[in-house]
């Protein structure tokens, strides 16, 4: 799948300044030999004389294999005293060549007619930094989404435990995200504060970025501090720029719904966010500490039935990691 255009746009741009570091640096160099080691840029030029001495033997038709292998031989002696003319004035055999971050397309961006590798893994790290701009990134992983913060004891109220729980719905999440597709399910991550859900929020983020979708993460609140100021201090036109792209990328990971100031605006926002986007059928990630109830009374039943009857229900449960972290010090 295609990275947004601005991720594509951004990619080319550090591209390009890779390029011109490169030249830059290896115009430097060169004048350092020149200062240093003159001789060598001697040798180089005779070098470069190479190719067209090479030319000129076989166009001649005289006896061109033992011309073609005397230039060989001249080049190669040409060479060793590069190397060594280069190591005479203290510089590295390489030093007048520039020193691309990518070997292989030579920050161009191409490789055999192909996209190079090294573009897909920048645009990659591109959408990281877009997410972490907008997440504590350490708390990604679900490697690092600890079960024994669960227990293991059941209730009379319950008939399985916390941790058995919790040990389904990271099974989920994991399976949500490296299956993932424009067909997956939207997931209402739903439990009280300090459970893990943004964790696992971010988690999803990140291994959906790894299969080359398009993912925004954002807090319910960030959201609405830029629709609103968009809105009233930029216009309409500003608002829905920043609105478009997250009602379009393929995953919107929505954090802590429930955390804002309810407000019509508010409730506005979210039915349009959640409406749109299933009517273009693209999945989208929420996670509230809300139950099904205060969902009800805070937003209205026709939110709750989108919430509750349109997205898979995923349960958290237990006690707040972050408060048993700070009593068990």
């Amino acid at each position: 799948m295609p990275y947004p255009l601005e991720i594509v746009k951004k990619s080319r741009e550090l591209l390009a300044e890779r390029r011109e570091k490169a030249t830059s640096e290896a115009i430097e160099r060169r004048m350092a030999v020149a200062k240093r080691a003159p001789r060598a840029l001697e040798i180089e030029r005779e070098i470069s004389t190479t190719s067209a001495r090479l030319a000129s033997a076989v166009l001649s038709g005289e006896d061109v294999a033992a011309q073609v292998r005397k230039i060989r031989e001249f080049n190669l002696q040409k060479q060793r005293e590069l190397s060594e003319a280069l190591r005479s004035g203290g510089f590295p055999p390489d030093v007048l060549e520039p020193r691309y971050h990518c070997a292989l397309c030579r920050d161009t961006g191409a490789f055999q007619g192909r996209l190079c590798s090294c573009v897909v893994q920048l645009e990659k790290e591109l959408m990281y930094e877009r997410l972490g701009a907008q997440a504590s990134v350490d708390l990604c992983g679900f490697e690092r989404f600890d079960l024994r913060y669960y227990s293991e004891k059941s209730s009379p109220s319950a008939a399985v435990s916390e941790r058995a729980v919790m040990s389904k719905t990271l099974s989920e999440c994991v399976k949500y995200a490296q299956n993932f597709s424009l067909d997956s399910p939207s997931l209402l991550l739903i439990g009280k504060p300090g459970l893990g859900k943004t964790h696992l929020s971010l988690s999803i983020a990140y291994t959906v970025i790894e299969g080359g979708f398009d993912v925004l993460y954002l807090p319910f609140h960030t959201l609405l501090t830029r629709l609103e100021s968009a809105r009233f201090s930029k216009g309409s036109a500003e608002y829905q720029d920043y609105l478009d792209p997250v009602l379009n990328c393929e995953l919107l990971v929505l954090d802590d719904l429930g955390s804002e100031f309810t407000t019509a605006f508010s409730t506005s926002v979210l039915y349009d966010l959640v409406n749109t986007r299933q009517l273009r059928s693209l999945p989208t990630v929420i996670n509230t500490n809300l139950n099904e109830g205060d969902i009800a009374s805070r937003y209205g039943e026709r939110l709750h039935s989108r919430l509750l009857g349109c997205f898979r229900v995923i349960p958290f449960v237990g006690e707040d990691i972050r408060l048993q972290k700070l009593y068990s010090k």
